[in-house]
Parts: C-alpha cells; structure tokens; sequence
C-alpha cells in the first residue's frame, strides 16, 4: 500500500528520504508492470480511455434499469456525445463509492472479455506508446501515415494534371510529408490507391489517406499483445476500430510487420516533435 501511494504521489522522490536505506530499497523498484497491482486505487480511470461510441454500443446489451446508473460514470463530454444518437438518456447519480465501484465493474466486465491485461499489466513493446495518444493524436498519425501510399503512388503518375490537382488539396504539412517520403525508398509497397478514379476534392483524397494510414497502424500492430490491440482499438470510435481489426486480423510476414512498425515510430517521432 505504501509503495502505490508514493508511486501516486507527486512528491515521492521527496518521500523516499525521510526512510531508512533498508525501507528506502524495498521501495524504490516500483516497476511499471507492478503497478496494475493497485489498479483499485484508480477504479475509474479506464472508463475515460474508452470512446463513447463503445459506450453506445454497450448501452444496448445493459438493462434498461441500470442504464443510466452506468452513464453517471461517464464524463459530460461523453454523454454529450452520446445524447446526439440517444437524446433521452438522462444520467441517475450513484450516492456511494461503493455502488459506483461496483457498477464500473459490472460495465468492465460486459465490455472488457476475460483475459484482457489491464494497461500497467502489458508486456514491454515498441508501440505501447500509442495507448498514450488521445484520438485526436492517434487520428492526426493515420492522416500522416497515408502520405507514404500517396508518395509511392505518385511516382508512377505521368499525368501533370493529376499531379497538379493533388498538390492543390495538400497542406503545408502534407506536402513536406510528401516531398520527404518521395524521397525515401519503398520497401514493401500496398495496392494502389486509385487516384485516376478520384474526383478531385479535398475530402474524397483526405479519406482516401486516412484509411491507408489506418490500414498501416494495423500492418503495424499485427503481431501486438491481444490485450495491447484492445485498448488501442478502444481508444478509437468502432468504426476506425473496425478498419484496423480487420487488418490485424490477417498474417503477415514478419518483416513486413517490423517495417511498417518502423515507420509508425519514425513519423511519431517526427509528429511529438
């Protein structure tokens, strides 16, 4: 116990010297996957990690009577988003800790299936960073990620018309994304993208680069940790979600694996800069 709440406190290098060497050593190695351990002092933390569209999702399976029970967990934010899709739901506040812990638990157990790790439990892994992004962050990466199709795409193209048309539509940030991956070589390459079929707006061509980027978050995280695919895909609405499983879903070689993880790190690096 004293070990999470130093771990939780703000001040617990300062903590640790008012303890004698031998204290001060069994203290020390908090380790991060020792820290699901006390995951109870932090009973609701996951709720808001989850896109409220799983909550819409969920909602159906609850008992009518419980429902907004399980909704007073959820914050403002999300029930606003909630109510544009179900205007009558209207949250019940719980009175006791006690009977909101105990329907966060009823509502992790109809969403989270048996054998899930909890966050603190996960395996070490290159892309756990990516549990760290909002979906804003993770949505922005998938924008980015598709500039690479774009890139290899646009070497075969001739036409300078065409070509002229999809530098029109581009940011400033997507041109110099283009411009660098242009410039890189393509070792494992995805179908085309079909830009001659392309009506030449900017929202068709942004969709178009937002599902090849979500097609390679999913080459990426391929042969991730099951409970590591969950919580990322639970970051996200279920349809991206849906885009991505669908592609984990498949085999992939490895080293195909490990270069569009190389790739994923190296734009994320770029893109926290």
């Amino acid at each position: 116990m004293l070990k999470a709440l130093i771990e939780r406190s703000p001040h617990g290098e300062e903590l640790l010297q008012y303890f004698n060497e031998a204290e001060r050593t069994a203290l020390e190695p908090i380790q991060k996957e020792e820290r699901g351990a006390w995951s109870f002092l932090r009973p609701f933390e996951w709720i808001e990690l989850i896109h409220f569209s799983w909550y819409l999702y969920v909602l159906e399976e609850v008992p009518f009577d419980i429902q907004n029970l399980f909704l007073s967990l959820l914050s403002k934010n999300k029930i606003k988003s909630m109510q544009k899709y179900v205007p009558q739901i209207s949250p019940t506040p719980i009175p006791s800790l006690f009977m909101r812990i105990f329907v966060a638990n009823y509502l992790k157990k109809k969403m989270q299936p048996s054998g899930i790790k909890e966050i603190d439990f996960l395996p070490r892994y290159a892309l756990n960073v990516l549990l760290k992004l909002s979906k804003f962050e993770l949505e922005q990466l998938a924008n980015f990620l598709g500039v690479y199709d774009l890139a290899a795409d646009l070497k075969q193209i001739v036409d300078t018309s065409l070509l002229k048309k999809v530098y029109d539509v581009l940011d400033r940030t997507q041109m110099k994304l283009l411009q660098y991956f242009s410039r890189q070589p393509i070792r494992v390459g995805l179908p085309k993208m079909g830009l001659q079929s392309w009506d030449g707006t900017q929202k068709q061509l942004g969709s178009l680069l937002h599902q090849r980027g979500l097609h390679r978050i999913g080459m990426a995280i391929s042969d991730a940790d099951p409970s590591f695919k969950w919580h990322l895909l639970h970051h996200l609405d279920i349809g991206r979600a849906r885009i991505i499983q669908k592609v984990t879903d498949q085999k992939y070689d490895p080293s195909q694996i490990s270069y569009f993880q190389s790739q994923l790190l190296h734009l994320l690096k770029w893109y926290k800069r």
